[in-house]
């Protein structure tokens, strides 16, 4: 839209009592709030009826969205007042959807102030769940063409389908327009007091002061609804308006901090108990006094004593070691005459014993071996023995028994199967005759003299005639080129596959290997064939045996001569390794019996002389065990000496003179020097104990640490420590004065505070006397009077009580501390949460507890009235109180006061209502299923929602809602 459009300025000049006017007139939802377009006049009573779930307390509610400041729905229970039936409120989604289901979704609203009237539009935002709002100066009449349009004879009109965008476009089009997106924003446009700069104040729905905004907008959101307010909701608004109208006076003035306050009282009390601590703990100072008078004393006897201890034990120890190191050289010389003879005798025990150990072994050895060697001599050499021949030959003796044993396993063979044995010596019968066929064919090859037939070059394959038939190789070579192509034809009828000759598919056998046939070859083979006949001769003779009738007596003989040849070789194998071994063991061990007795005797002689120098050795060491034991002894006590001073830090002063030596020095010097010592460490320990004990409870700092070292210094603590201590208990008197002065001082400040908070909550239940005279200046129908009960935080009165009954002011402050004053005093502030505070200020709602309304009924007050309406009457009345305080009297805000279900009050109660809140210039809005009795007489504007919903989808502005109602209709119901 291009041209700024220029609407009719809406200021008027009004009279002075409209100027202080501030009006809702009139509402419109556009797709909102289930509606399609609802839109009504604000100022004039209205009454909603119409079947349930129609939305007729919904619609009230939503008034209170122009009313209040926020811009998100986020938080909606804190932010809004919309709940169901039961109380509980909606989600953040379902209350923002309800109102502004889509983007062209707009609530507008038509107020009047002194400076005229205007519209505020309330729609979507950019992000989710929240809202923006326009204020345009012109009033909603002006602007209903954007959403609405009639034509001629069409009272319902037709929707706009106005867009987010148009509707942007159009409010920038409204000169004086103004956009607002935040909260203090919107305070700022919606709630200004400011009469002189109509800029500043031109869209403000409400003048209020900026300190009363949250009490204002908290009456709003019960405004939608007067029937829900309650004891919590009373309390919140009271307190906030009795608050907004206490101004401290000077007898209320209080000039503290409750954190300074409550640091002062820390640093009393911090030192009324440092007092008290340290006159509780005078008693350990006193033994510390009384220990450092018993170290000085004992140190002195101790510094005396340990010396005189100290030289006398080393100069004891020094004569000692001298008679000990004289007898210790004699001992050496005797020590070293005796083991020259230990060693002698050791080293010829070592081989009197090898020698003895090896001739035992040998002998026995000899001993094991001996019954053996005496066979294998009686087999090899004896008598009868049949292997003289051999001379004693092991090894040929050996093969000569092996090869008679194959044998005679082979012979053994055949006796096992008699059958195969008549068949193999058929078989060596046949094999003769092939051998004598053989051998014949090469004696006349032989004889022949001539070449072979297979060495003729011109045969083709000689090897296939070979093949089928082994004669060939033996053929002279006589025949003539017609009978050798003869040949060659003969052969190419066969042919050669995987190295076989084959006529057709039929087999004649393998390719003979390749063979040559000279005279040599001849002769050659000649003799292998003639030598295996002979073979096979000799094995058909010994078949023939064992063929036999006696074969049985021939078979036990091979058999025992086998075990017995057996037997034999395995002595033989068994002696023949060690034989020659064993006959020079037997010369050896003779020759090494003899030196081994001349050997024992020298031994003897040598042991008997070290035997006697050893008996002078101990002779000797009896007298330097009685010199060790007094040196041990004396040296025990000079160690335990030198223990102390590591121990105890000991450094004996080198100024003091020894005294008369002690000899021999004893236990009893050295248990006197550790009494000494006790009675130090106990002196020690006692100024430790009662310092740390100090230390621990604040009677005294160390600074220096130096109880924290492992070797403290007594000197230093003397100076340091223990002077401070001495300080510290010497102005023990003077401190406990100037306490007690610094105590009177801050008790006067907490009597200060008493009377504060006496003036506060006489404020307060003054105020409730004055709104409790407003309340009861209209009567209700069944009840005598209405009161709003004020009651006081317990702990604020206890607080008051306990600071008067403890005496403040009294001479002895100390002993008002001690009863607790400053710990009532910060239990009071801790209670109230303004501890951390730096300026006293105590809200009202801590220091109520609660406001409620209360009614008299037959002469007693009761919280609940028991009779339908009252508790409504009394709440909506309440509420119009409410709005006058915050207003005050220079100003009217004319908005509905919005009455649920009020066809359940009787028309007395009804009617008080309505009076009252016409006299505060309220409006009565009602949402109820049926229509109360005497409304006619009440209410200006019926509408019945069952009768709004429209069916023409042209009329629609989206398919969900089809409620519609425009205020230019006028269908007020006439009862």
């Amino acid at each position: 839209m291009n041209n700024i459009l220029n609407f009719e300025d809406q200021t008027e000049l009004l009279s002075i009592d409209d100027q202080l006017c501030y009006q809702l007139r009139k509402i419109m939802f556009h797709n909102s709030a289930a509606a399609n377009c609802f839109s009504l006049e604000t100022d004039k009573n209205t009454l909603l009826n119409g079947t349930n779930g129609k939305g007729k307390t919904s619609k009230l509610n939503a008034i209170q969205i122009g009313f209040l400041p926020h811009t998100t729905f986020k938080s909606s229970d804190k932010k809004f007042y919309f709940v169901d039936s039961e109380g509980e409120h909606f989600s953040d989604q379902d209350c923002f959807y309800y109102h502004f289901p889509d983007s062209n979704s707009v609530i507008a609203y038509e107020f009047k102030n002194t400076y005229g009237v205007f519209t505020q539009l309330v729609y979507r935002g950019a992000a989710p769940l929240t809202i923006e709002r326009a204020f345009l100066p012109v009033s909603m009449d002006d602007i209903y063409d954007w959403f609405w349009v009639f034509s001629k004879n069409d009272e319902l009109g037709t929707p706009t389908k106005i867009t987010y965008q148009q509707l942007i476009s159009k409010i920038k089009a409204v000169k004086g327009h103004r956009f607002s997106k935040t909260v203090q924003e919107n305070k700022k446009v919606m709630f200004n007091r400011t009469l002189v700069d109509e800029d500043s104040a031109r869209f403000s729905i409400a003048p209020i002061t900026e300190n009363k905004i949250d009490n204002l907008i908290d009456v709003f959101k019960l405004a939608v609804n007067a029937t829900s307010i309650n004891d919590k909701l009373i309390k919140k608004t009271v307190v906030s308006l009795i608050e907004s109208t206490y101004i401290n006076n000077t007898r209320d003035k209080t000039d503290f901090s409750p954190t300074q306050l409550l640091e002062k009282f820390d640093s009393l009390e911090k030192d009324r108990l440092v007092l008290n601590n340290r006159k509780n703990f005078e008693d350990y100072y006193k033994s510390i006094c009384n220990a450092f008078n018993e170290l000085k004393t004992v140190s002195d006897q101790l510094d005396h004593d340990f010396i005189q201890l100290e030289s006398s034990t080393k100069h004891f120890i020094k004569n000692k070691m001298a008679e000990i190191q004289a007898l210790e050289d004699e001992k050496k010389l005797k020590e070293t005459k005796r083991d020259s003879f230990d060693l002698k005798a050791t080293k010829l025990q070592s081989s009197y014993d090898q020698k003895t150990g090896a001739l035992n072994a040998k002998s026995t050895q000899v001993n094991r071996r001996k019954p053996k060697v005496e066979q294998y001599q009686a087999l090899l050499f004896g008598e009868d023995s049949d292997l003289i021949l051999f001379n004693g030959d092991a090894e040929h003796i050996e093969k000569y028994w092996q090869d008679y044993l194959d044998g005679v396993k082979e012979e053994l063979k055949p006796y096992e199967n008699m059958v195969e044995t008549e068949k193999k010596r058929e078989q060596f019968k046949d094999e003769l005759i092939e051998y004598e066929t053989e051998i014949s064919g090469l004696k006349a090859a032989l004889s022949s003299n001539s070449q072979l037939l297979i060495r003729n070059s011109k045969l083709s394959h000689p090897e296939i005639l070979l093949t089928v038939n082994s004669a060939f190789g033996l053929t002279s070579d006589n025949f003539t080129d017609k009978q050798i192509s003869y040949l060659n034809q003969f052969c190419n009828l066969f042919e050669i596959k995987e190295n076989q000759v084959f006529l057709g598919e039929i087999p004649f056998g393998l390719l003979p290997e390749e063979t040559t046939f000279s005279r040599q070859d001849i002769e050659k083979k000649l003799e292998a064939k003639e030598q295996a006949k002979r073979k096979v001769l000799e094995d058909i003779a010994k078949l023939d045996k064992v063929l036999s009738a006696n074969w049985q007596q021939s078979y036990e003989e091979l058999v025992t001569s086998r075990d017995r040849t057996k037997k034999d070789l395995k002595l033989l194998r068994e002696v023949a390794p060690y034989y020659e071994e064993h006959l020079a063991d037997l010369r050896g061990l003779e020759e090494e019996q003899n030196h081994n007795i001349a050997l024992s005797e020298q031994i003897t002689i040598i042991k008997t002389q070290a035997k006697e120098h050893n008996e002078i050795i101990k002779s000797i060491q009896g007298k330097l065990d009685s010199l060790n034991s007094m040196k041990t002894s004396a040296e025990s006590i000079e160690s335990k000496l030198n223990s102390l001073k590591t121990i105890e830090k000991y450094k004996p002063k080198s100024e003091l003179q020894s005294a008369d030596a002690i000899d021999p020095p004893h236990q009893g010097h050295l248990q006197n020097v550790e009494s000494l010592f006790k009675r130090v460490t106990e002196a020690k320990g006692a100024i430790l104990k009662g310092l740390n004990i100090l230390v621990t409870n604040n009677i005294v700092e160390d600074a220096n640490s130096l109880l924290m070292n492992s070797s403290p210094s007594f000197n230093s603590i003397y100076r340091g420590l223990f002077a401070d201590c001495q300080a510290i208990y010497e102005s023990l008197e003077d401190d406990e004065r100037q306490l007690n002065e610094l105590a009177k001082a801050h008790g006067q400040v907490t009597l200060d505070l008493t009377k504060t908070l006496s003036h506060q909550i006489s404020h307060f239940e003054n105020y409730i006397k004055r709104l409790t005279k407003e309340l009861n200046t209209f009567k209700l129908s069944n009840i005598d009077a209405m009161r709003l009960e004020l009651t006081i935080e317990p702990g604020v009165t206890a607080f008051i009580e306990s600071v008067n009954s403890l005496g403040v002011g009294a001479d002895d402050a100390l002993n008002v501390i001690e009863k607790g004053l400053f710990n009532q005093v910060r239990k009071f502030l801790t209670s109230m949460e303004i501890q951390n505070k730096d300026e006293f200020v105590l809200t009202g709602l801590k220091l109520v507890k609660s406001v409620r309304l209360e009614y008299q009924m037959n002469g007693k007050w009761e919280k609940k009235s028991g009779s339908t309406g009252t508790s409504l009457t009394s709440s909506a009345m309440l509420l119009s109180l409410f709005i006058q305080e915050m207003m005050g009297k220079d100003y009217s805000l004319t908005i509905p006061l919005n009455i649920d279900e009020t066809s359940n009050l009787d028309f007395s109660n009804l009617e008080n209502i309505y009076q009252f809140i016409q006299d505060r210039n309220l409006i009565l809005f009602s949402a109820s299923p049926d229509i109360p009795l005497c409304a006619d007489e009440i209410f200006e504007c019926f509408i019945n929602l069952d009768d709004t919903d429209v069916f023409d989808e042209t009329k629609l502005v989206s398919d969900e809602f089809r409620s519609t109602y425009h205020y230019q209709l006028e269908q007020a119901i006439e009862v």
